[in-house]
């Protein structure tokens, strides 16, 4: 099965939200902008209450209807997930058929 890195956030929420696939992920970050660089593996997962990215007991993020309700920013919690996919350069592995 060939296993691809993608960036596409809107068919990582599909495949969540829509179709209740929890999706195996990865985190690339630094603190305090160093060069070295940190990946966390994760997963991408739908809760009542919203979607999330966590590992382990540990959200690196979430988007829910309340947070939206109270941001300046977002008008939807698809927009408001890809926006923190994209801070965070979360990486997700598409091992999914296109059907």
């Amino acid at each position: 099965m060939q296993q691809v890195i993608s960036k596409d956030y809107d068919r990582l929420y599909d495949l969540v939200c829509k179709h209740g696939f929890d999706v195996p992920c990865r985190l690339n970050y630094s603190f305090r902008d160093d060069e070295y660089v940190l990946i966390d593996r994760a997963v991408v997962k739908n809760k009542p209450d919203g979607i999330c990215v966590s590992v382990g007991g540990c959200t690196y993020l979430s988007a829910d209807e309340f947070q939206v309700s109270i941001s300046f920013v977002f008008n939807t919690v698809k927009d408001m997930f890809k926006s923190d996919c994209h801070k965070s350069n979360l990486e997700w592995f598409d091992t999914f058929t296109n059907n």
